[in-house]
């Protein structure tokens, strides 16, 4: 299996054109694959990756497990990356003890930049939100 973290911006338009956002993929499936600008991933998520619509014979498609997934969504933090994290959560697909070891041991070590403590302060709030009576 190939892994693409970043791929030319010819490749990535078509794409979009064949299975983006109100593609002929989108409308009869009802799925779509959507860019991500920028991300930090946990350390070992592609051990994690997991298959899906594996019905699909001639597609083969992977997404991150869901706690890779939340933690993916520090950086940006928006209001849709929040209800996304409480949806995670709703539907039991995570579980506190196991997002915040990742977090401390997969994320943290390796983030970098001038806010070292935002993702700190943002996971912080999303346990309170996801979690209130832990």
């Amino acid at each position: 299996m190939t892994y693409l973290s970043v791929i030319p911006r010819q490749s990535a338009d078509r794409i979009a054109l064949l299975a983006g956002k109100g593609s002929d993929l989108h409308r009869k499936h009802h799925v779509y694959i959507d860019r991500v600008g920028f991300a930090n991933y946990p350390c070992d998520y592609q051990k994690r990756l997991v298959r899906v619509f594996p019905l699909w014979s001639n597609v083969r498609l992977w997404a991150l497990e869901p706690h890779d997934l939340a933690l993916t969504k520090l950086d940006r933090s928006n209001d849709r990356d929040i209800r996304d994290v409480i949806f995670l959560t709703q539907a039991e697909l995570m579980d506190r003890g196991v997002l915040i070891a990742r977090f401390e041991t997969e994320l943290e070590p390796y983030l970098v930049g001038p806010t070292p403590t935002w993702h700190r302060t943002t996971l912080d709030m999303w346990i309170d939100a996801c979690w209130p009576a832990s």
